[in-house]
């Protein structure tokens, strides 16, 4: 299967970058919740909702990983993640 980087994976990626968290907060027995936010979850800044199977993919091609505090899950850039965003800036010629 070949791994496409979409506009929404990218974002998401991109957010990160610029000091983001993603985290995805369960609901306990009602729905689960996956949200960027600026400046940290809790902290107040600006949030954005996301598809969690756009962050799971992510995950599953390796450019993402997380760690669980309940209720959270939060998601952080592998290397594997940055080394890619870092190609697609040199690529481009930024």
């Amino acid at each position: 299967m070949v791994f496409r980087l979409t506009k929404k994976r990218l974002f998401i990626l991109q957010k990160l970058v610029q000091g983001w968290e993603l985290g995805t907060t369960s609901g306990g027995r009602g729905p689960s919740f996956t949200t960027l936010q600026q400046g940290g979850h809790g902290r107040g800044g600006r949030t954005i909702s996301v598809d969690y199977d756009v962050v799971f993919a992510l995950y599953k091609y390796g450019l993402l990983q997380h760690r669980y505090s309940f209720p959270t899950q939060y998601w952080t850039l592998t290397d594997k993640g940055k080394s890619l965003l870092q190609e697609r800036v040199i690529g481009e010629g930024k």
